[in-house]
């Protein structure tokens, strides 16, 4: 559960800021998530919706963000699972129509 740990507003504040950087900043962020990723408790944490950083990356089209968490093998358990509506990072990806 999100407990506010400082490591744990880190990992949401890249997947949520991904979309509003340019290029550049995204480079930079990418390494950032990919060194965060050696730590995979981070990035199955859930927020207050029940989602985790994959549920937000796909709902905002975050192509590079998803490749970079799908990559963490341990959230992979985690890719199919549901927030409180009962959406899966699948489905909020194809109803706004990012598939």
């Amino acid at each position: 559960m999100f407990d506010g740990s400082a490591n744990q507003i880190t990992a949401f504040a890249l997947v949520y800021w991904w979309n509003s950087t340019n290029v550049f900043l995204h480079l930079v962020f990418q390494q950032i998530l990919d060194i965060l990723l050696e730590d995979s408790y981070l990035f199955d944490q859930r927020d207050i919706n029940e989602r985790i950083p994959l549920h937000t990356a796909a709902e905002n089209g975050s192509l590079e963000c998803v490749g970079s968490l799908l990559r963490c093998k341990t959230l992979l358990t985690f890719a199919n699972d549901r927030d409180k509506q009962g959406m899966s990072p699948l489905h909020l990806a194809a109803s706004n129509k990012h598939v």
